[in-house]
């Protein structure tokens, strides 16, 4: 069977959807065992396999079996309203590139995580670099993007980080409560699933080491391959 399409999983990648068994739904859609099993977070290929192979035994997709190849429910970490906005401390004097109402529009516009990252990441990569002729240090740069990032993320519904692309967004947002909970979201899979998107993400990479410069609360593995 052919898939008909991709599904943003809460891991960082998109995985294969395919037609659905209901004739009375034409737009439902499933997954193989490889797609359920990273819907469950279970990061080793060879653990994934094994889910397969039981489900092949079995004759169908036994989502009972998932605990026992490490799947887990998706985490979801409450997202604190902030005590002050950033919107207000917005910097007057660097010409940024998008005004900041046009991140609010786009990020609004944009109905998944796995697309707003990947507009966050060519903006933000895009910013930096037409800044390398100013007399500015790109750490400084980075700071002002950042303060955008977090004034266009205020105006998103979000009441709590269910994915791991929000959280690596979140986490380098200018507010230390959202910083917190990107972090701990992402703690538990720093050498796992955010390990894997931070090596196809050099632009993130380069954004999260200028953070880091002038924010060192930000530990390391946000910004560089976990050993």
């Amino acid at each position: 069977m052919k898939p008909i399409g991709k599904f943003p999983s809460p891991y960082g990648l998109l995985i294969d959807i395919y037609p659905g068994q209901d004739r009375h739904d034409p737009n439902g859609y499933v997954f193989n065992a490889d797609g359920m099993a990273i819907l469950f977070g279970i990061h080793d290929p060879a653990q994934r396999k094994r889910f397969a192979e039981i489900c092949a035994r079995e004759g169908r997709l036994s989502s009972e079996h998932l605990r026992d190849v490490g799947g887990h429910m998706i985490p979801k970490i409450p997202l604190p309203r902030p005590r002050e906005p950033a919107t207000p401390e917005l910097p007057g004097g660097i010409e940024i590139g998008i005004p900041t109402d046009a991140w609010i529009d786009r990020l609004l516009e944009t109905a998944t995580w796995f697309d707003r990252s990947k507009w966050l990441e060519k903006t933000i990569a895009d910013n930096l670099n037409v800044s390398k002729n100013w007399k500015i240090p790109p750490e400084f740069v980075a700071f002002g993007l950042q303060t955008i990032l977090t004034a266009a993320l205020e105006h998103l519904p979000d009441k709590e980080i269910a994915c791991l692309e929000a959280a690596a967004w979140f986490a380098v947002s200018a507010h230390d409560e959202w910083r917190d909970a990107g972090l701990h979201w992402l703690e538990p899979f720093q050498a796992t699933w955010f390990r894997d998107r931070l090596s196809a993400r050099p632009r993130y990479r380069r954004f999260a080491r200028l953070r880091r410069k002038l924010d060192p609360a930000l530990p390391s593995w946000v910004a560089e391959l976990a050993s």
